[in-house]
């Protein structure tokens, strides 16, 4: 199932306002998120029969980053894995911000995310885009402004993340959650 991401434009007047707020997103967040007119699921919606994998293309724009992460949140609900939504939207926003910021290739090159439920409740995020280089894992300095966004997907997911190459130009940016993930006390 594909979907160029400007179908999430189109208006969802059947949205449930008293939705429970899976990923834990404080007032302002969840206004911002909704400004990005990523769809909110109904109470109708919100059902089990949605496909194991889902596939969206994406403009490569820094704004992306918000839709992306409220239509995952959206899927999870859908699916009933909203344990899963508080990892899973940090995840997807960094694989995502990382993509935009580093995968650099034709200025209307589209990126494309994959959500697939696994068994057993798990949850693999995907982020494809035009760009051979492959990210690596890096301790930034204590004063780096950046450069923290894969050990944090590291350390969210206990190492459940990769590169690769992917048929045609450009690679895939994986991850998989738990319900576990990102929960453990780490004293």
């Amino acid at each position: 199932m594909s979907h160029l991401a400007d179908d999430l434009e189109s208006d969802h007047p059947d949205t449930a306002e008293d939705l429970p707020d899976c990923a834990g997103t404080r007032a302002e967040e969840r206004r911002q998120a909704e400004a990005t007119d990523a769809p909110t699921p109904s109470r109708r919606d919100l059902r089990s029969d949605l496909p194991p994998t889902l596939v969206y293309r994406w403009r490569r724009d820094p704004v992306i980053a918000a839709r992306v992460r409220r239509l995952l949140v959206w899927h999870l609900a859908a699916w009933g894995l909203q344990d899963l939504a508080d990892v899973a939207e940090l995840v997807v926003s960094e694989l995502v911000t990382n993509a935009v910021q580093h995968a650099h290739g034709p200025e209307d090159t589209l990126l494309e995310t994959r959500f697939e439920r696994l068994p057993g409740g798990d949850l693999r995020i995907e982020v494809h885009d035009a760009n051979e280089n492959k990210p690596e894992l890096r301790q930034p300095s204590a004063d780096a402004e950046s450069g923290r966004g894969l050990a944090l997907v590291d350390a969210l997911t206990g190492g459940r993340w990769g590169a690769s190459g992917r048929e045609g130009v450009g690679k895939v940016l994986w991850a998989e959650c738990s319900a576990g993930d990102g929960c453990q006390d780490r004293r």
